[in-house]
């Protein structure tokens, strides 16, 4: 695993493998990692390729530099109408991530604002770096976690933990969220980092691959619906 691509171009999602496992990278460190609606469509192909791979065991999703990633284009984000969020693509990105049969490891080398925790959100693991931080501050711009965060996160970490982080718009550190529940495993630096991910990779890669597949399937989250009901009352706000 890798959070530097100097010579990847700016607003691309970098694809590395190594036998088993796959990095993906997104890579806009000058804007925190955002990801836009072309980032998105590279992530959609690069899930594309793992569900056709059945050699793909393990799938690392970190970002460029510092961050982890900071969400939505603010841009993009303030040029939507109502009905493009009834079909938000990022939710639907999300949730394709989510029922990925390979193994997916979010490697949080940063902050993860926003869109940027629902994506981390939508793997089977996180991994911190001590720096990393959590938030979901949609509220403060009269938004919803609309990709799959406001269903997702009181699964993982309970009602009232859920509650401090959407409703009172509080900020994690690694350590709150590992004590949470949400997060794995909280590593000391970026080197560190990539080292557990290493591991759990490897770990990964001596399991049986269509046994793993089979319970991946089994054990996804089903929240589709309730995150479809949460998109039209996204649309309505906007």
């Amino acid at each position: 695993m890798t959070v530097s691509h100097s010579e990847s171009p700016e607003g691309t999602v970098v694809w590395q493998q190594q036998h088993s496992l796959v990095t993906l990278t997104l890579h806009r460190p000058r804007a925190a990692n955002a990801y836009t609606a072309s980032m998105l469509a590279q992530l959609d192909d690069c899930l594309n390729r793992i569900e056709a791979d059945p050699d793909i065991a393990t799938v690392v999703i970190t970002g460029a530099e510092k961050w982890f990633c900071a969400g939505a284009d603010h841009r993009e984000r303030d040029a939507r109408d109502w009905s493009s969020v009834v079909e938000l693509p990022s939710a639907r990105v999300f949730q394709r991530l989510a029922r990925c049969p390979a193994v997916t490891i979010a490697a949080v080398n940063g902050a993860a604002v926003g869109g940027g925790l629902e994506l981390a959100l939508a793997a089977d693991w996180r991994v911190a770096c001590v720096t990393a931080t959590f938030a979901l501050p949609e509220l403060e711009i009269g938004l919803l976690p609309a990709a799959g965060g406001i269903d997702r996160l009181p699964e993982l970490v309970g009602p009232m933990a859920a509650r401090q982080l959407i409703l009172g718009g509080v900020v994690w550190t690694a350590e709150d969220a590992f004590r949470h529940g949400l997060i794995l495993d909280v590593a000391p630096d970026l080197a560190g980092l990539r080292q557990r991910v290493a591991d759990y990779a490897q770990r990964i890669a001596t399991r049986d691959a269509t046994a793993l597949r089979f319970a991946k399937q089994r054990l996804s989250s089903g929240v589709q619906m309730s995150t479809d009901a949460t998109r039209l009352a996204q649309a309505l706000l906007v």
